[in-house]
């Protein structure tokens, strides 16, 4: 009897432990941000300079703006986009800037106004930033061939991470075509690696199951993001999930901690056959508006996606097998109320 009750607490106390380090991690394109503010209504405000509840100024951090407390609108924590992804969201992912042949960095995407709202979250409710830069061979390749172009676009994109309150980057080439790329990848991430790391800067990568990249690349990620989607016919199923993180486990010797297991927040065609297969999507809040959609539902309107029910096994999975979290692609693509994806993820977790 005294055996079984030390095992139950030595597990609930594993338990209580290993979830207080799992967590979810969703993409917020820079062209959905700001149409997810439209749709609540959020004011674009600096909030920065205040505490969550809005009583006092955190003497921490410098505001620029001369407002009190009265100034925001009633509620304002409980009806902004600011709120909602600082409430279920624990690691934001801003997708994304790009490389520049030259070595620069292309910001144009990255509007004040979106760094503003992430900062907002950050401050408020303590939300992880990750910065994405993206981009496929032909904005990548120049920049990991030539040592002083990869040396230049490295230094940049560390300070424009630091300059705007990031605390890692995640890369997304879509894909390294050969293993000469697939070498010259590993060569910028092992130098960002040793660049970043003084700053505390982490490294992340989105990998796919079906074009992976080298165990060089993968041990020198802090997490890898696993698109566990667009397989062909239905394309996220849940027994295609848990086979693309056995396989980055038992071929690549990566540690299940370092997996964010991938969600995808739309539905795509079933026929992978069908030459349309790669253009026809739906998001997920548009089949939401759509369909009457039940918690188990994966179909509607000839699309597959994963429904409330799909979501929450996944989760379950990824917890019950150790993974570091969930990863969402991506988080202005869900529905709201009852129907929300990223609430059912949640839920799950709690």
């Amino acid at each position: 009897m005294k055996k079984s009750l030390l095992s139950s607490l030595l597990f609930c106390s594993f338990f209580l432990l290993y979830a207080g380090t799992f967590g979810i991690t969703g993409y917020l394109p820079s062209y959905r941000l700001e149409s997810a503010a439209r749709a609540v209504g959020s004011p674009v405000i600096d909030l920065s300079g205040y505490s969550a509840d809005y009583s006092a100024s955190r003497v921490t951090i410098q505001s620029n703006l001369e407002f009190g407390p009265a100034s925001f609108p009633e509620n304002y924590l409980h009806e902004s986009v600011e709120s909602w992804y600082g409430r279920n969201v624990d690691t934001l992912i801003y997708f994304s800037v790009k490389p520049q042949s030259d070595g620069s960095l292309d910001t144009a995407t990255a509007e004040e106004r979106d760094l503003n709202r992430l900062r907002n979250i950050r401050h408020l409710f303590g939300t992880e930033l990750i910065l994405a830069v993206s981009g496929n061979s032909v904005d990548f390749l120049p920049v990991s061939e030539d040592e002083e172009i990869r040396g230049k676009f490295l230094r940049e994109l560390l300070d424009y991470t630091i300059e705007n309150g990031f605390s890692g980057v995640d890369f997304d080439w879509e894909y390294p075509g050969d293993e000469k790329q697939l070498e010259l990848f590993e060569q910028l991430i092992h130098e960002a690696s040793v660049l970043f790391n003084p700053s505390d800067i982490n490294i992340s990568a989105a990998v796919s199951r079906f074009k992976p990249l080298s165990e060089v690349v993968l041990s020198g990620l802090d997490r890898i993001n696993l698109m566990a989607y667009d397989n062909y016919g239905r394309h996220s199923t849940y027994e295609s999930a848990v086979e693309a993180s056995e396989y980055l486990q038992i071929k690549f010797n990566v540690a299940p901690e370092k997996i964010n297991l991938g969600i995808p927040f739309y539905g795509r065609i079933f026929s992978g056959l069908d030459p349309q297969y790669w253009t026809r999507t739906k998001i997920y809040r548009q089949l939401a508006e759509e369909f009457d959609l039940s918690p188990s539902q994966d179909e509607a309107g000839g699309f597959y996606f994963n429904g409330i029910e799909t979501v929450k096994k996944k989760t379950a999975y990824a917890l019950e097998k150790g993974l570091g979290g969930i990863m969402i692609w991506e988080l202005g693509q869900d529905s709201i109320g009852g129907n929300s994806l990223l609430k059912a993820i949640r839920e799950e977790i709690k």
